[in-house]
Parts: structure tokens; C-alpha cells; sequence
């Protein structure tokens, strides 16, 4: 895809694939302008956020001693979502 072809996505509603289309630093600059932050968790040397992004969610893998993104995990349900259950307060998105 073209630069030009990501901003026409962006402008209109994003879905999974197309986000996963993107390169990683287009994926950081669109959940940085658009995605809704919900929570994050730490486990042994890895740090992860949790994200909503339209119509799924999106996992931001960092390392903690870096700090910077390590990988992008996308999905809609599942085991991915299900470890952030209790970490986030509903009244919060309201």
C-alpha cells in the first residue's frame, strides 16, 4: 500500500486487517491518534497495554528495560483479552 492509501483507512473506519496491513510505525501512529487506552499489566521483564481501536482491541508488547514496542498483538476475543478481565473499570469507559 501506498502512504497515501493508509490515510484514506485511517480516515474511515479502521478494521483488523487493515491495521495489521500496516507497517509497525503507522500501527503505533494510528492506535497513538485513534485507540482508546483501557489498562496494562506487568509480567517478569515484559509490559504490556491493552487498547481499543474501532471495533477490536489492540495489545502493545514493550520490553520493560527498552521501552519501546516490541510487537502488536490484534484481536476481538479470546485469551488475549480474557487476562485483562478485572483490570479495567467499566465506569472508566462510560
Amino acid at each position: 500500500m501506498k502512504p497515501i492509501d493508509y490515510i484514506h483507512l485511517v480516515s474511515e473506519k479502521l478494521g483488523i486487517y487493515e491495521f495489521n496491513l500496516m507497517p509497525i510505525d503507522m500501527q503505533a501512529e494510528t492506535l497513538w491518534d485513534k485507540g482508546v487506552f483501557l489498562t496494562n499489566l506487568t509480567k517478569g521483564n515484559m509490559r504490556y497495554n491493552l487498547d481499543s481501536l474501532s471495533n477490536f482491541y489492540v495489545e502493545v508488547e514493550y520490553g520493560k528495560e527498552e521501552n519501546e514496542i516490541l510487537e502488536f498483538h490484534t484481536f476481538k476475543r479470546g485469551k488475549r483479552l480474557e487476562k485483562y478481565i478485572g483490570q479495567v473499570e467499566l465506569d472508566d469507559l462510560l
